[in-house]
C-alpha cells in the first residue's frame, strides 16, 4: 500500500503534471532518499516506472510493493547498457 503525502487538490495537479511525462521513466538511485520518493511518487500515478538502485531492499522501498524496482550497479557500464537497452526509457531521473 502506498501512502500519499500530498492533500487531494495536490494530487490532481502532480497527476496531470506526472501524466503528460513521456514514457517509459526510468529512476536512477530509486533505493536512496531522494530517488526512493521520485519513484514512489511516479508510481502512484504511472504504470511504466521502473526504479533501479544499487539497494533496493531498504527501508525507503519496503512499503512500495512494487515489482519494478530492480538492483543495479551503475559502475558496471555493461549491465547499464543491458538495462537501457530493455527498458529503453524516454525520460531518466
Amino acid at each position: 500500500m502506498r501512502v500519499s503525502l500530498l492533500s487531494n487538490s495536490e494530487q490532481i495537479t502532480h497527476a496531470s503534471l506526472i501524466k503528460v511525462l513521456p514514457g517509459p521513466i526510468l529512476v536512477l538511485g530509486a533505493g536512496g532518499f531522494i530517488g526512493s520518493a521520485a519513484f514512489n511518487t511516479l508510481c502512484e500515478f504511472r504504470d511504466d516506472v521502473i526504479g533501479v538502485g544499487r539497494d533496493t531492499r531498504s527501508w525507503r522501498t519496503d512499503f512500495l510493493g512494487t515489482p519494478s524496482l530492480r538492483g543495479v550497479n551503475l559502475r558496471n557500464l555493461p549491465h547499464v547498457y543491458r538495462i537501457l537497452n530493455e527498458i529503453k526509457p524516454r525520460l531518466v531521473i
